[in-house]
């Protein structure tokens, strides 16, 4: 029957159209747009240990019979995975179009309605029975072997919903008529269907962390063929992939919390990497992060460390592309601001970058550390802008100040802004890095002393910028004068 082989071919192109959405929309995934360009490179924030009473084991938040799931898992086959309240419309055209295209192929091809049906909810009732049993959080990936099939019958739906408008025009209306206006009728029930995929398709992906990011900084910064541990599999596949192998590097699980240990112990340096909390993994993940951090971003909680802590990080990079950003950096700013930028000049005991009004800050804990760069060792004067941490119990707040392992100054410190200078002889002093420690009296954390407050930090004060320069470029009524003998 011709007409019977026309409709099968018409139905078939319209799967078609529908699988093709599917690939257009995954290869849109994969382009990075200027979407990536609101995000920052690197997101200075805090990584506080995560311990099993706030991990928790894993669970399933959501109950699989509620009509949150029920919404979550058939906007999941809309392509997207995060938010799905904008989608609400789309997911009833989907269900209403499906269900049409369903009833429609099986008065005409009873089979292939039934296969395409399987394959729609198969692969979702297996999906949501394996994540109930393993009490997992639901994921749009679990399900989306169904999509496919599902925009098959979409298509098929929107196809017949066409050619019956088309039907009825054309009682009334020449067939060119008809026919004209039951394919607009399915343009313009798929374009709506596209463009909402199309949100999702452009935007999401930037949602997730970008691992090209710290395989481009290793690639920079890490010396040929250095040791990376990860903390476990999908942190080495996903730096893995984007790094390559370039300049010998390569990534190795850590194993168990002992086993990292011991490996690191072993290569004396090696960069520590983590991503994602897994319950199973969470001494691992502590541990790691407890050591010199060069990156973090929130997203998939990534984190990279440098083994064992920040003075061997730069012992052992300083005479590369680490040491010649850092020189330049002291050279053309003359001090180190906190404004987000100072990545290798900070050690421990600091908090990531915080705003008080115009003035960026970050807040340090008991003892906190920073490399400042001396062109020579002459008579220097190290000043730093600073304020304790107050609160209504806050005791006096007394800073020490060391160059090195050499004591140089006590100065207390108020609430308010204020600067500070120290003399700095040429004695404590050499050409290149100088390690400045700041020791204080006293700290705090804000959960403890403010109401309200849940910053779980121990806080001691906040410091604005840091400088280090010879005595006699200073100007003479601000110069601190040498102790005298």
């Amino acid at each position: 029957d011709p007409s019977a082989s026309r409709s099968a071919s018409f139905f078939v192109f319209s799967g078609l159209v529908g699988l093709g959405l599917v690939w257009v929309l995954y290869i849109t995934s994969q382009t990075e747009t200027a979407q990536a360009s609101r995000y920052k490179l690197d997101r200075q924030g805090a990584l506080e240990t995560v311990s099993e009473q706030t991990a928790g084991p894993a669970k399933n938040p959501l109950d699989p019979l509620s009509a949150e799931a029920l919404e979550r898992l058939v906007a999941s086959l809309t392509v997207s995975g995060a938010e799905v309240s904008h989608l609400r419309p789309l997911v009833f055209a989907h269900l209403g179009l499906a269900v049409a295209g369903l009833i429609v192929l099986a008065r005409r091809r009873a089979s292939a309605a039934w296969v395409l049906a399987a394959f729609v909810a198969l692969p979702v009732a297996s999906g949501i029975a394996a994540l109930a049993g393993v009490g997992h959080w639901y994921s749009p990936r679990y399900t989306s072997y169904a999509l496919p099939p599902l925009l098959v019958l979409v298509g098929v739906g929107t196809a017949a919903l066409g050619e019956a408008f088309g039907s009825l025009v054309s009682r009334w209306a020449p067939q060119v008529a008809g026919k004209a206006a039951g394919g607009a009728l399915a343009l313009g029930l798929a374009l709506p269907l596209a463009a909402a995929n199309w949100r999702a398709a452009t935007s999401e992906p930037f949602a997730a962390y970008d691992w090209r990011t710290p395989a481009r900084f290793l690639e920079r910064y890490a010396n040929e063929g250095e040791t990376i541990l990860a903390k476990d599999f999908w942190s080495k596949r996903a730096l893995g992939h984007y790094l390559g192998g370039r300049r010998g590097l390569s990534v190795d699980t850590a194993g168990g919390l002992e086993e990292a240990k011991r490996r690191a112990r072993d290569c004396g340096a090696c960069w520590l990497v983590i991503g994602g909390v897994d319950p199973r993994r969470l001494d691992v993940r502590n541990w790691m992060s407890g050591h010199y951090r060069l990156m973090s971003d929130g997203r998939e909680d990534f984190g990279l460390f440098f083994y064992p802590d920040h003075r061997t990080f730069l012992a052992t990079h300083f005479d590369g592309v680490v040491g010649e950003e850092m020189t330049e950096y002291f050279r053309a700013r003359r001090r180190l601001e906190m404004g987000g930028d100072e990545r290798f000049f900070i050690g421990d005991g600091w908090s990531f970058e915080e705003r008080d009004g115009s003035t960026s800050f970050r807040w340090a804990a008991a003892r906190a550390e920073v490399a400042l760069v001396a062109d020579e060792a002459v008579d220097s004067v190290l000043r730093f802008r600073a304020r304790r941490f107050p609160h209504p119990e806050a005791p006096s707040q007394h800073v020490e100040v060391r160059l090195g392992d050499r004591p140089l100054a006590t100065v207390e410190l108020v609430d308010e802004w204020r600067d500070y200078s120290i003399y700095a002889p040429a004695s404590a002093l050499s050409p290149g890095i100088v390690f400045t420690t700041f020791v204080f009296s006293s700290n705090a954390r804000p959960d403890d002393v403010l109401d309200g407050s849940n910053d779980r930090r121990e806080l001691s004060a906040a410091f604005d910028y840091l400088d280090l320069r010879p005595l006699h470029g200073m100007p003479s009524p601000a110069t601190p004068q040498p102790p005298k003998e």
